[in-house]
């Protein structure tokens, strides 16, 4: 009898011991399956993130964001809110982090947060009819009476009066007005952002426009995901996916869905001073 209790005992250990083992491997993996990325953003900002009547969210940085998620083995989940309202609920821990249109380029950026390699880079560019000249719409004090549509944005202006000041201005609620204005043939050329002209030309599927870059050392802009000062870690494995995204071409594929274009960030991802820090 003495025996057969001990055996027990013996088998009994055995077990709880194999369950701590399995425990110590499902519990880990348990928790990574479960982690959750909550992501705000705001529902109103196409082609980054903009949500149609039933909720649903649509854009570069929502499929930017799922693809972070994914590469960290976790869920995401958005909250849509007014844009005024991101950095409160940052702060507040409602949200991990916030993946919006925040120009960090040329910029004191505040010390309460820390913010990702950029993700996107936002330089101006030009539309015009493809036959048209070039070197006639860029340049001063040529094809006098030229004039450009424009949508209302402080650094298209800026660009144009400090550039291109001999030209007339026409402006425009929206980058999709004045793409219609081109053909209509109420101006010679477009300068606009270079979102919101591929996303325009891409969705409506415009032909017979050409697109060349305004690349210079002030007019662009660069977007960051900020996250709270003590995340640090989780900032450096969002570097990490941005980076492998960039290098393997899933970043491309997401841009082309949206822009009709390949990404340009990479050599801006490498050489960023908030890569590893």
């Amino acid at each position: 009898m003495l025996r057969l209790t001990l055996s027990k005992r013996i088998s009994t250990t055995i077990l709880v011991i194999l369950a701590v083992i399995l425990l110590s491997y499902l519990i880990p993996y348990l928790q990574r399956n479960n982690k959750v990325l909550y992501v705000g953003v705001d529902g109103y900002s196409a082609p980054f993130s903009s949500a149609n009547h039933m909720g649903e969210l649509k854009g570069f940085n929502i499929d930017l964001a799922k693809a972070i998620a994914k590469s960290l083995d976790a869920k995401v989940e958005f909250r849509i809110l007014p844009f005024n309202d991101l950095e409160k609920n940052l702060k507040q821990k409602k949200i991990d982090m916030i993946i919006g249109p925040f120009d960090t380029h040329n910029i004191v950026l505040p010390k309460d947060y820390v913010y990702s390699v950029p993700y996107f880079k936002n330089n101006l560019v030009l539309i015009k009819r493809k036959q048209d000249r070039d070197s006639e719409l860029l340049r001063r004090n040529s094809t006098k009476g030229s004039s450009y549509c424009i949508t209302d944005k402080p650094h298209v202006l800026t660009y144009l009066r400090r550039k291109l000041s001999d030209k007339t201005i026409k402006i425009y609620e929206n980058s999709q007005a004045a793409l219609q204005a081109i053909y209509l043939g109420e101006c010679n050329a477009i300068i606009d952002s270079y979102s919101s002209a591929n996303y325009y030309i891409t969705k409506h599927k415009l032909k017979h426009l050409t697109i060349i870059s305004l690349e210079n050392t002030t007019h662009y802009h660069l977007y960051r995901i900020v996250l709270n000062l003590e995340d640090i870690s989780l900032k450096n494995k969002i570097n990490d996916a941005v980076l492998y995204m960039s290098q393997t071409g899933q970043l491309d594929k997401i841009s082309q869905k949206w822009f009709s274009q390949k990404s340009t960030i990479r050599e801006n991802v490498l050489k960023d001073p908030a890569f590893r820090k």
